[in-house]
């Protein structure tokens, strides 16, 4: 969600239900305009740090962690993503990120590891003997 003064997210998590951050435009120190591999526009914000409640492991021993935990974890960005170049939201913050004197990064692009075949190459798929 976007207002005249911040943007809102929520995330679930299974344990603990929904949280929620949100970032003022004027703690907003860069930004920068990405897309996903399917052309859906991406915001990185840059802000302050800021706690969010995560999942975490809950145990670590040496190089290992393991288990399910929850707890605050520092983020100073934060990457949201929208459904579409004509998502509202993501207009709304564009429209107000181009008027605010705040530096711009350069543009990103989020795509899988590999190439599309590398991706289905080791498939094994299984057939039936049956008539």
């Amino acid at each position: 969600m976007v207002t005249d003064h911040r943007l809102l997210f929520a995330w679930d998590l299974p344990a603990s239900g929904w949280h929620s951050d949100a970032i003022s435009f004027e703690e907003i120190t860069g930004w920068s305009l990405g897309r996903r591999h399917d052309g859906r526009p991406m915001l990185r914000l840059e802000h302050p740090t800021h706690i969010r409640t995560e999942h975490v492991p809950a145990h670590h021993v040496l190089r290992f962690s393991w288990g399910n935990a929850e707890g605050g974890v520092r983020h100073d960005d934060i990457t949201l993503t929208f459904a579409g170049k004509r998502d509202r939201a993501f207009l709304a913050a564009m429209d107000h990120l181009q008027r605010i004197d705040v530096a711009r990064g350069e543009d990103f692009v989020v795509a899988p590891a590999g190439t599309r075949e590398e991706r289905t190459r080791d498939h094994t798929y299984l057939t039936s003997d049956a008539p």
